[in-house]
């Protein structure tokens, strides 16, 4: 699990199996965008000097299930 707080958005977040998420409000859990996710996020960050720039580290699911 991770956050981030780019300048140009509220809350960027990633959560292992349930990828990742915006939350354009504080106070509302934003919808689910894949179900079942297509990927488990191990991490996200933006670059300081350019933070438009936002990478995140995944696995690919297992072909075998």
């Amino acid at each position: 699990m991770q956050l981030i707080s780019p300048p140009f958005t509220n809350l960027l977040s990633v959560m292992g199996d349930y990828d990742g998420f915006r939350h354009d409000t504080l106070d509302v859990s934003p919808p689910d965008r894949y179900n079942p996710p297509k990927w488990t996020t191990m991490s996200i960050a933006f670059a300081g000097k350019v933070p438009s720039k936002i990478v995140k580290a995944y696995n690919s699911p297992s072909p075998f299930g």
